[in-house]
């Protein structure tokens, strides 16, 4: 009742008829005399050139002057009082985030007079403790951008690393947005923040970015990486602030398209030909007037048309001989899974293979004599369209309004290409929508306010292919599950043969959800004091309906004969798994208060104090599908009284006890802000700054899609070792097919795999903390020297509660079910908990320089150790190789950690001969040039046994270590390829162990990248716009040296191609393109 009251007076703080605004930018300063004595009651004004919007303050009676809440762009402040000349500074550039001070000293004379400055725009932060890294928008529209996706200029700061490839592993992610998986600070990468204009720009299902529009619509970018305010609300990770881009009094706008074809590209450096990619990206910007200094517009559509049949696919997959039973090139001797017999000279007989499977490989590639590689194509055909449309309108000095809405649909067809299963994907799209209004009111000077609302609404739907047969069609006995259920998609398909191959799709994947904000935010100074308060309520709702594994799942993993591929082919599976369709609407609504204080103790010391109040919640389903599991209430016996044929612990809502939400609410919860700032001489050119918060994470959607999948919301089956991939469930009942609701009488097929809820989940708590030194330079150069620290508790993860138990000379594979505690129930039984932890300590070094002399440019190198228990960067709620209920065997560097990385990125506009004449001027001049290189390690990995020599029945071990993995320097590069690291340092962990070698004990191949652009401009003079006109023509060259940036090696020792690398990242891409701009 007491949050609902609270919620209450949050809405009604945010309803005021008032209106600081996370997506602006402010002045401040001190006004001194000649003595330096300070100057009360100066008028200070900042003028925006492009509007002309105007801002009024006065100093206060320490002669301190402040100006928030400014929008971003260029301005001329201008200071004056009696008895003194007027104080002009023009072209002061304001960024997003960005809090410039500009200090004044005032000269005695007449105030009709003026004395204009045009000096260096401030660089250092002498205002706040939080590290940020600006991105101009010279640097956002000129770089070489791969796709044109605005997001990766996030990698431009030195304390952003790679997070992971994909957040889920599922479809709900955009093909395109794995460069938003990123890990700022050591953070996990969904536990970073994005805004756009001010309000919240997020996929509320995967917790990572919405649609951002592209560089021709953006005016500014950053990204707040440590020790953010108070007025930035949980994850702990990073904040990702963007602004669009406004008209103004002047007409200006672009029209572009850009170019690739696969004709001028290299090959990867694993391929037979190049990519077959066809790219063209075309569209246009529009801004101007439509009222002056009153009203303006901008508008930008943007199209994609990608074709592609990229060559780089690769899987192991069975050899001619193979085919006809030669198994002789494997090394170890095979047996008969049946009765336990060698193969004479590894020779099976072709009478023996399962029709089903020698059906399944008539769609599948014969793999090259000796290695098994098959190289094939993926047709890629994406239809991409892009809206962004935004209005301003002044009502005056004290009050402006702007309105910015952005549409995004992409369209993939599916793909089958020459009848080869393992080229199959989903017809899908994705549809993406942001609506943010603000609304900014002054009511008088020393006070401001800021109203944002905002609605995000993403929709992604994957159909199934319909002509190609799944396992019912190939006649498997089974259940078609998908007649039970929306069956608008096609077949389903899963299949896993480990160290070979395998190919997956469902029937159907639809994914709506929406996101609603409402934020306030105000800024009040008083005397030395600038307090920011304010607050916001976010609303997430998110439906998932999917019929997922509902054709059943077929995995060949246990070496049954020796070889998971020969197993296939007998059709001796080492698992098979079946679900119902599933569906769930999930809701819930997070308030948050907060309060800042910004003191300026002295005219060099700032110190800066905040707290937040954010309650921690999960999420509601409509429905109630949730579930419980405690280890006590199993032990004790007790059953659910909604679901009595539930195994025991296993409680849903309804039952004693049990929230709706499956974990409680934690209302009372303040996270501290603390930080300082000390302009060491008094100038503004040096600061030190240090500051220190306290964050928390919320958990995401994934968790309760995981449960849901399990009984009594989805029936599932999951069967070890059944009999035969042609009969599964020999021996076993059927329970399909299925009809949700189930009634509360609902047997289950025992053992399921379940998934419930830790009801005593704590929330994850997220620590941060810097200490940075910064010198400005002349000619617009900023150095900054940071350590930036992490640690983090209570993260999610899973943690398995039903390990079998390991008995010396009884426990075989077959047997796990047997010794698992509750084996009667469940096969795996995973809970969703928080007791993970991570830290990070880095040191990073950042040189930037701002436009001067035709030179902008920023560069950064990072050293930095993460370590953690948990692979959480890049997955739902973090996955582990292995669950030994023993975090601290686990604990070790982190998957994604990066120790040393360099960034780099440029933009140079090159000089101009004008002695030379139109030589000079027209053919010499106009060139510029922009790049980025990029120099990183190789993420860590761990190396496997290949089974599950544990006999814990959690899956594939760590391999045991018996030597130095290093090997001898200078092999060439084909050596290397063919053994990255020394493969006889590792054997088989010990029966009942889970292997002795570290977790993430060798580093893959690192990254060493550089993109370069280069355009050339052509001044037109003609029309309306004679003196604002160019062409500019642009050729860009991704990865331009062709480094082969090689992927992981197999780190699998029962996979034939152990210790080898198979895979590479793109070669060398051209992009050329047109843009004429006014």
């Amino acid at each position: 009742m007491r949050l609902r009251l609270i919620i209450l007076a949050v809405a009604f703080c945010l309803s005021l008829p008032v209106f600081g605004q996370r997506n602006t930018a402010a002045i401040s300063g001190t006004t001194t005399d000649p003595t330096g004595a300070v100057v009360p009651g100066t008028q200070v004004t900042a003028v925006q050139i492009s509007t002309a919007t105007t801002s009024r303050t006065q100093s206060n009676e320490n002669g301190f002057y402040q100006l928030p809440n400014l929008p971003v762009g260029t301005y001329t402040l201008r200071v004056e009082h009696a008895g003194f000349q007027a104080y002009v500074q023009e072209g002061i550039v304001l960024q997003v985030d960005q809090s410039a001070t500009i200090n004044v000293s005032l000269k005695v004379g007449n105030q009709a007079e003026s004395v204009t400055v045009t000096g260096e725009p401030p660089l250092v932060d002498v205002r706040t403790q939080t590290l940020t890294t600006v991105i101009t928008p010279q640097m956002a529209r000129e770089l070489p951008l791969n796709g044109r996706n605005v997001l990766q200029l996030m990698a431009l700061a030195p304390d952003v690393s790679p997070g992971g490839s994909r957040c889920f592993g599922q479809g709900a992610s955009r093909p395109e947005s794995r460069v938003t998986f990123v890990s700022a600070s050591g953070a996990r990468s969904n536990e970073t923040a994005f805004y756009l204009d001010g309000g919240i720009n997020e996929d509320p299902y995967t917790e990572i970015a919405n649609v951002f529009p592209n560089p021709d619509a953006i005016q500014e970018f950053s990204v707040q990486t440590n020790s953010y305010s108070a007025k930035f609300g949980g994850r702990g990770g990073g904040v990702v602030n963007a602004a669009t881009r406004s008209g103004g009094n002047d007409f200006h706008g672009s029209a572009f398209e850009f170019l690739r074809n696969h004709t001028v590209n290299a090959k990867n450096f694993f391929a037979s030909s190049d990519d077959g990619l066809k790219r063209n990206q075309y569209g246009f910007s529009l801004g101007g007037p439509v009222q002056k200094n009153k009203t303006f517009f901008f508008a930008s559509w943007q199209g994609t048309k990608v074709r592609s049949v990229p060559t780089q696919n690769v899987q192991v997959t069975p050899t001619a001989a193979q085919l006809a039973g030669d198994f002789s090139a494997i090394g170890t001797q095979l047996v008969d899974p049946i009765s336990n017999t060698p193969f004479p000279s590894n020779q099976i007989p072709t009478s023996r293979f399962d029709p089903i499977a020698v059906k399944v490989l008539s769609g599948v590639p014969v793999g090259a004599p000796g290695t098994g590689l098959s190289f094939y194509s993926t047709f890629t055909r994406t239809d991409d369209n892009q809206w962004v449309g935004r209005v301003d309108h002044n009502f005056g000095e004290k009050f402006r309004v702007s309105a910015r809405y952005l549409y995004d649909r992409l369209d993939r067809p599916g793909s089958f290409v020459n009848n080869n299963i393992l080229s199959v994907t989903d017809d899908a799209y994705w549809q993406s929508q942001n609506i943010t209004l603000n609304g900014t009111y002054l009511p008088r000077p020393n006070l401001v306010g800021n109203l944002t609302l905002t609605y995000n609404r993403v929709v992604n739907i994957q159909l199934g292919p319909k002509k190609i047969p799944g396992w019912v069609d190939l006649g498997v006995n089974i259940a078609d599950e998908v007649g039970g259920a929306d069956s608008s998609g096609g077949s389903g398909f899963y299949l896993n043969v480990d160290g070979y191959f395998g190919a997956n799709w469902d029937p159907l994947y639809r994914v709506p959800r929406a996101e609603y904000d409402i934020s306030n935010n105000w800024t009040y100074i008083k005397g030395s004091h600038t307090i920011e308060f304010g607050g916001e309520i976010i609303r997430e709702q998110n439906i998932l309906a999917q019929i997922f594994l509902s054709q059943g799942y077929f995995n060949f993993s246990s070496q049954l004969s020796g070889d998971n591929l020969l197993d296939f082919l007998l059709g001796k599976p080492s698992d098979f798994q079946q679900f119902s369709p599933t569906y769930e609407s999930l809701y819930r609504t997070l308030p948050a208060l907060y309060v800042n204080d910004s003191w300026k103790a002295t005219r060099r010391l700032t110190l800066n104090l905040g707290v937040r109040w954010e309650p921690w919640k999960m999420f509601h389903e409509q429905a109630n599908q949730i579930s419980i599991f405690t280890i006590g209430d199993a032990t004790k016996g007790v059953r659910s009284t909604v679901y009595p044929n539930l195994p025991p612990g296993e409680l849903v809502p309804g039952d004693p006890g049990v929230l709706k939400t499956a974990v409680k609410t934690y209302n009372h919860i303040f996270d501290p802000r603390i930080g300082l700032a000390w302009d060491v001489f008094g100038d503004g050119r040096t600061s030190v700054r240090a500051g220190f918060g306290i964050y928390h994470d919320f958990i995401n959607v994934n968790s309760n899609n995981d449960t849901i999948s399990a009984p009594p919301w989805a029936l599932s089956v999951d069967i070890p070792f059944p009999a035969s991939l042609q009969n599964p469930y020999q021996g076993h009942n059927v329970p399909f097919p299925a009809f949700r609701p189930f009634p509360h009488s609902q047997t289950f097929a025992f053992p399921f795999f379940g998934n419930e809820f830790d009801p005593s989940m704590a929330y994850p708590v997220i620590q941060q903390w810097n200490l940075a030194v910064e010198r400005q330079l002349p000619r617009g150069f900023m150095v900054r020297a940071a350590y930036e620290g992490m640690q983090s508790y209570h993260l999610f993860g899973g943690v398995e509660q039903n390990q079998a138990v390991y008995i010396p000379g009884q426990s075989t594979f077959e047997n796990v079910q047997d010794r698992r505690p509750m084996g009667q129930y469940f096969t795996s039984n995973s809970i969703n908990t928080a007791t993970s932890t991570a830290s990070f300590n880095g040191l990073t070094v950042t040189v930037e320089k701002r436009a001067t002399q035709g030179l902008t440019f920023l560069a950064g190198f990072r050293w930095a150790k993460m370590l953690d228990d948990l692979n959480g960067a890049g997955t739902s709620l973090g996955q582990s190789d292995y669950t030994t209920n023993n975090p601290k065997f686990d604990r070790g560097l982190s998957s994604v950690d990066v120790n040393k990385q360099f960034i780099g990125s440029y933009v140079w506009q090159l000089p101009t001969a004008r002695s030379l004449g139109f030589f000079g001027r027209d053919v010499i001049g106009g060139w510029q040039s922009s790049g980025v290189l990029t120099l990183r390690a190789g993420f860590p990995f761990s190396v496997l046994s290949g089974l599950d020599y544990s006999y814990s029945g959690n899956g594939i071990d760590r391999a045991d270590l018996i030597g130095d993995t290093s090997l001898p320097g200078g092999r060439s590069k084909n050596a290397k390829l063919h053994q990255w690291f020394n493969t006889a340092a590792f054997t088989s962990n010990a029966p009942g162990t889970f292997g002795n070698s570290g977790r993430d004990i060798i580093r893959q191949p690192g990254v060493a990248n550089f993109d370069l652009a280069l355009t050339k401009s052509f001044p037109l003079k003609f029309g309306h716009f004679a003196e604002a006109q160019r062409i500019d023509f642009r050729a860009e060259a991704f990865n331009l040296f062709n480094h082969a940036n090689f992927g992981r090696p197999d780190r699998t020792m029962t996979h034939s191609k152990f210790g080898q690398i198979l895979s590479a990242a793109d070669p060398r891409i051209l992009q050329f393109a047109l843009r004429y701009s006014f």
